[in-house]
């Protein structure tokens, strides 16, 4: 396009008339193909995943599968994944509930899980199911509203045992919240 605008200058439309008008047609043509272009992707609908790891440990391998898949994402047009942290959330005790609100980390938590519109899990397997942490988050958010409610869902496993932790994804009742 600027190549277009230096072309169109009064000195070349003094000689080419019919030429110069042709090209700011075409300058013309190609700025608002630009901006529609522009406003159909910005239209496009964003899919924002929540990925949540059930492990804590800080060179947990799922929660390198959470990364790849976020650095993945990056090249998706109109998918945006974030990392939900859930370490900072307390054991689950309803006695934490002070008139129909919960703790702080438990509705920023909530929040989270409540804007996303699909959710991803990577947990190892811990005693033949999720861990602790994730157990414990699920529990949270599954807490009156269930923000959990017609959301899809994805669950990833990496461990360092036989099975890789296929036990903790395979369907059980873990995650019948869902």
């Amino acid at each position: 396009i600027p190549l277009l605008n230096a072309l169109v200058s009064a000195r070349l439309f003094a000689a080419f008339p019919s030429l110069c008008l042709c090209l700011s047609v075409c300058l013309s043509l190609t700025q608002t193909q630009t901006r529609r272009a522009r406003e159909m992707e910005a239209a496009k609908p964003l899919i924002r995943v929540a990925a949540l790891c059930g492990s804590l440990r800080k060179g947990s391998y799922n929660q390198g599968l959470l990364r790849s898949a976020i650095e993945l994402s990056k090249e998706i047009n109109g998918l945006h994944v974030e990392s939900v942290d859930i370490a900072p959330l307390p054991m689950l005790n309803t006695d934490l509930e002070v008139d129909g609100t919960y703790p702080s980390a438990v509705e920023a938590f909530r929040q989270k899980i409540k804007s996303a519109d699909s959710i991803l899990f990577a947990s190892p397997e811990y005693n033949f199911s999720v861990t602790a942490p994730l157990k414990n988050a699920i529990d949270w958010a599954s807490r009156p509203p269930n923000i959990w409610a017609d959301k899809a869902a994805a669950i990833v496993s990496a461990g360092g045992g036989f099975g890789g932790g296929t036990v903790a994804i395979s369907p059980s009742p873990d995650w019948s919240f869902c």
